[in-house]
């Protein structure tokens, strides 16, 4: 179920709430279970903004409760639903070893997911909903169309690949001696093939995101910051003059 919530969050919103709250309710069953049972495998623990995350929960509650209606209300809970699903996920690891596993599937898919980007963006078409033609990008004199990937608008691929960036960017950063070469090679081909696709998304706020994700990865780790960003802003200047 997990390395197909993975999965889905490359092509369907639907598909990832129904695996998302499917691994969820299996591993609070499971947890349940193991109350009962005489040597208990599961402790609860702290997920660490604990006291930020219950703040921003009844702020949240409190204003939702000035709803005018009980489906209003409902609906503005239901925004809050990913908050119980950050400690149930973190459990499930616990619970259900593989993080490394789900971890390269994660930038397996992202990896693909790029690489049609690639296709979309010169080929003009989405192949994956019957050859349909794809929006033009802001360029005059130039034929490129906008980026969506598996999804139908390129705001939800740019907010997704945002979101992975940082990981292979600390992948190359933290690389050691020990650290297979095939590894910070396929890393570093992960950030420059995700930053073209979430540059051809032309979505400015999504440039924005990435930027400030990449930034503060460099902060938190400041191991080859510099040689990180070398190797993106020349990257990212030689894709542009080249189109």
């Amino acid at each position: 179920l997990f390395a197909g919530f993975i999965c889905a969050l490359f092509a369907s919103r639907a598909a990832v709430e129904i695996l998302a709250w499917s691994t969820a309710t299996l591993t609070v069953i499971y947890i349940i279970a193991d109350r009962f049972a005489r040597e208990r495998e599961f402790e609860f623990w702290r997920a660490g903004s604990d006291l930020l995350l219950l703040g921003f929960l009844v702020v949240g509650i409190a204003g939702i409760a000035q709803s005018s209606t009980v489906e209003e209300f409902f609906v503005g809970l239901g925004a809050f639903r990913w908050i119980p699903l950050i400690y149930i996920f973190l459990y499930t690891w616990q619970l259900f070893p593989g993080l490394n596993r789900m971890f390269q599937i994660l930038c397996g898919s992202a990896f693909i997911t790029a690489l049609y980007c690639l296709y979309q963006h010169f080929g003009g078409l989405d192949l994956i909903r019957g050859m349909t033609p794809l929006a033009y990008a802001p360029i005059k004199g130039y034929a490129y169309a906008m980026v969506v990937g598996f999804y139908r608008h390129p705001e939800l691929l740019g907010t997704i690949l945002a979101v992975i960036l940082p990981i292979p960017v600390a992948a190359v950063m933290l690389a050691d001696e020990r650290e297979k070469p095939p590894v910070t090679i396929f890393s570093l081909a992960l950030v420059l093939v995700l930053g073209v696709a979430i540059f051809w998304t032309y979505k400015p706020r999504i440039w924005q995101a990435a930027i400030a994700g990449m930034g503060i990865t460099m902060i938190l780790q400041p191991r080859r910051h510099f040689l990180m960003l070398a190797i993106a802003v020349a990257f990212v200047t030689a894709i542009m003059f080249a189109a």
